[in-house]
């Protein structure tokens, strides 16, 4: 019963930010079951949060080695690895992703799993899979598959069809509800980085990679700027990165015009948007990412938190600013003001305090010289 109460209570600790409280009350309860594959997992996520990455992996590889075909332990390492640059064994560790209790492969995962070999005859089928962030961001390799496969199709989600009809040496593109064609050959988005030993050096930089290019910008008396405060409500992480819109007022007043390009502003959010910001509410207009990317074409900046939009602009290659929590997703990195996917990024991380006071100031700061150069 106690086992069962520090489990809870080092719950509790976690989503309250007391980060000391919870590894206390999951060491208490490794001391009755020190092979425990969820403690060892949560753990290694706390040490993160305490800034302890040499523990952080020490209990994710003491749960590998406790449980060697436990997905979610490997999954676990492969973000440790991957947060802190190390892509080599991360992306290794990341293909255990697809044996993790919640993951169901789609229904093109079809025929044999393409291990980068040239194909000549052969047809391969590449397919999208997670969020449409991710697949913005892993589209990247599609020119290194096109020099190993001859006859290459594409399954993606409905948003990003017409975006991504444009991509260089597609046979086709297959979407929900319509035929898979006939291919020997499959391969998940997001297993090419390993396929092709990516490392953080030799990360392709090329950008803009996507097929859509806007025109150039005409002159006019004030920047245009795009804002985006909350991602997804549906994501898990959504309460970590997103910023309330109140609390973006004070860059209301800077010399700009501002384009709201959040897909469901609820009426308090329209209201500021309209009687503080002056905005045009672009966002609740958009039908897909190629009606995304349109819009994006007419800003001289996007202001975002961690959304599939920042990957959007970060792949056309436009100025984009992204707010950060201090313990971002993975292909952020740590601690760093640029992306290395994304050279028209630029990052603005929470301090240790986990507050947006910091990270708003220093947007509201280099915004200020950013209009007065425009």
């Amino acid at each position: 019963m106690e086992t069962g109460h520090s489990l809870a209570r080092a719950q509790a600790a976690f989503d309250g930010g007391r980060y000391e409280e919870a590894r206390d009350d999951l060491l208490a309860h490794l001391a009755t079951a020190p092979e425990d594959a969820a403690t060892l997992r949560a753990l290694s996520l706390v040490s993160t949060r305490l800034a302890q990455p040499a523990q952080a992996f020490r209990y994710a590889q003491q749960a590998v080695r406790a449980h060697p075909q436990d997905g979610e332990a490997h999954f676990t390492l492969a973000l440790l690895y991957l947060l802190h640059g190390n892509y080599e064994k991360g992306f290794i560790e990341y293909e255990w992703r697809l044996f993790r209790p919640d993951c169901i492969l789609p229904r093109y995962a079809q025929g044999t799993r393409w291990d980068g070999r040239e194909l000549h005859d052969e047809a391969l089928l590449l397919h999208c899979e997670q969020g449409f962030g991710d697949n913005l961001q892993f589209i990247r390799f599609l020119p290194q598959v096109r020099e190993r496969v001859r006859t290459l199709y594409l399954a993606c989600h409905p948003e990003l069809v017409r975006l991504f009809s444009g991509l260089e040496g597609l046979a086709g593109i297959v979407t929900d509800g319509q035929p898979v064609p006939t291919c020997a050959y499959h391969c998940p988005l997001l297993s090419l980085p390993h396929l092709f030993h990516v490392s953080l050096a030799a990360l392709p930089r090329a950008v803009p990679y996507l097929p859509w290019q806007p025109a150039p910008l005409p002159p006019r008396a004030r920047p245009r700027i795009g804002l985006i405060w909350r991602a997804n409500r549906a994501s898990p992480s959504a309460r970590e990165r997103n910023i309330p819109l109140a609390e973006w007022r004070e860059l209301a007043a800077l010399p700009c015009d501002w384009v709201s390009l959040q897909r469901d502003p609820d009426a308090e959010e329209q209201a500021l948007l309209r009687d503080e910001f002056h905005a045009e509410n672009r966002g609740p207009t958009f039908h897909d990412f190629q009606d995304t990317a349109e819009c994006l074409g007419t800003l001289d900046l996007v202001l975002t938190v961690d959304t599939s939009v920042a990957h959007l602009a970060g792949a056309l290659g436009r100025p984009v600013w992204v707010l950060l929590p201090r313990w971002p997703d993975w292909r952020w990195l740590l601690d760093r003001p640029d992306s290395p996917w994304y050279p028209s990024a630029t990052l603005f991380g929470q301090g240790s305090s986990g507050s947006w006071k910091e990270p708003l100031a220093a947007v509201h700061r280099s915004l200020l010289e950013f209009v007065t150069a425009a």
